[in-house]
């Protein structure tokens, strides 16, 4: 967890930004929701959606929503909006790669 804040710390600190944002961010949740720390995962990926929005990142969108509704779960919320539009976004994408995930 400390080498992706590292990471993260180093390349916001550039000038232009940096790519790949969101994707990092979302290594971090995920850790974070390893951890058994929900809630700071969901802020983690609240984080990398607006990084997303303010970028235009959107490769990393239906994972992102993924993560989203894990967290969600673990805190004893409904993940369903989360899952569905992690469903739309695969398809509007055409991203096989998550086709298929759940939480």
């Amino acid at each position: 967890e400390q080498l992706l804040e590292t990471a993260l710390a180093v390349f916001g600190s550039l000038p232009e930004g940096h790519m790949f944002g969101p994707f990092m961010l979302s290594l971090l949740a995920d850790v974070r929701l390893r951890d058994g720390r929900a809630e700071a995962a969901l802020a983690t990926v609240d984080q990398a959606l607006a990084e997303a929005e303010r970028t235009g990142e959107r490769f990393q969108l239906p994972e992102l929503h993924l993560l989203r509704a894990r967290a969600l779960r673990e805190l004893g919320q409904d993940p369903a909006a989360e899952l569905e539009r992690a469903a739309q976004l695969v398809a509007e994408q055409g991203a096989r790669l998550w086709e298929g995930r759940s939480v």
